[in-house]
């Protein structure tokens, strides 16, 4: 019986060890190109959207390219799990706004019972009567932010749709005013930063960041995000927002430095778009200071577009 009791054993553990293999894609994925220009067109119309003033459809076209390219990223690398990180990422924020919204509970003892209520797991072992719901959001935030680096998998991409997020977000921010401006500009906030961190040299995501952070009156940091956007593309735009936040800090060097690229940019820029003089001169002087040698000395050959060869036509 010891025998055959040991052997049973053995044999189970074998059983338990034996890897499962993988199920493996039965078709062939979609190419990038193919997924590049879908995601363009959900860009396209969120830009647009965001240009008239429909927020919400907006984000959504943004949402739903980032649900496409997440499980492309999956699809590619056979693994779930990417979506779930967004799925994450995605739960955080709704959450983080069920916080924000309790900040008139009178008792403390709502904050504790809305943590423990939610998926997102940042405070679930934390000590939240203490806190404010601001600075509790700001933890739901912050785990949204690096589950949102998490599902990109490094994809310069992500890091585009991100941008379009955030910029829905905070266009909508313009036109609100007191808490709900708040709100809006910390999530575009999170986007922004998600974007940045997975793609340091996207100019526009690091821009927009450094604006947000001077709505925000976060200056320092601004300024931090801001010499980064300069380094990689000083346009006029980033180069006004340093000279901002350098003013704020009372940083005259760099002030005056970003103030004096960009009247250097706007001078050439003018001096681009000025139209030369023409002047009207009669048709014997255009000839007689027309050399005779100007135009084809013969008829051109048109060339054949698979061999470079010349065609008789």
């Amino acid at each position: 019986m010891k025998l055959a009791s040991v052997v049973s054993k053995r044999i189970l553990g074998q059983q338990e060890t034996t890897p499962k293999p993988e199920v493996s894609p039965l078709q062939t994925t979609l190419g990038w190109n193919a997924v590049g220009t879908q995601l363009k067109e959900h860009l396209e119309l969120c830009t647009e959207l965001t240009r008239r003033g429909v927020f919400a459809s907006a984000r959504e076209e943004a949402q739903a390219a980032l649900l496409q390219l997440t499980r492309h990223l999956d699809q590619l690398s056979n693994r779930f799990v990417s979506e779930p990180c967004l799925q994450a990422a995605q739960t955080a924020m709704r959450e983080a706004e069920c916080v924000t919204d309790a900040i008139s509970a009178i008792d403390p003892d709502v904050l504790r019972q809305i943590s423990d209520s939610h998926i997102t797991p940042i405070l679930k072992q934390s000590e939240v009567q203490a806190a404010s719901p601001l600075t509790l959001s700001q933890h739901y935030y912050q785990y949204a932010e690096g589950k949102l680096v998490e599902a990109s998998q490094g994809h310069p991409w992500y890091s585009e749709i991100l941008y379009g997020l955030g910029r829905a977000y905070q266009a909508e921010a313009e036109l609100a005013q007191g808490q709900p401006k708040q709100l809006l500009l910390s999530k575009a906030l999170v986007y922004y930063q998600a974007a940045v961190t997975i793609l340091p040299k996207n100019a526009l995501a690091a821009n927009q960041l450094g604006y947000v952070l001077l709505q925000l009156d976060r200056p320092a940091e601004a300024q931090e995000v801001l010499i980064a956007s300069v380094d990689i593309h000083p346009d006029s735009p980033a180069l006004q927002n340093l000279a901002e936040a350098s003013r704020r800090l009372g940083d005259r060097r760099l002030e005056d430095w970003a103030l004096r690229v960009l009247g250097s940019q706007n001078k050439s820029a003018e001096a681009v778009g000025q139209v030369p003089k023409i002047e009207m001169v009669a048709n014997r002087t255009f000839v007689a200071i027309s050399p005779m040698t100007i135009g084809p000395k013969s008829a051109p050959q048109i060339a054949d577009t698979i061999s470079g060869q010349p065609l008789n036509r």
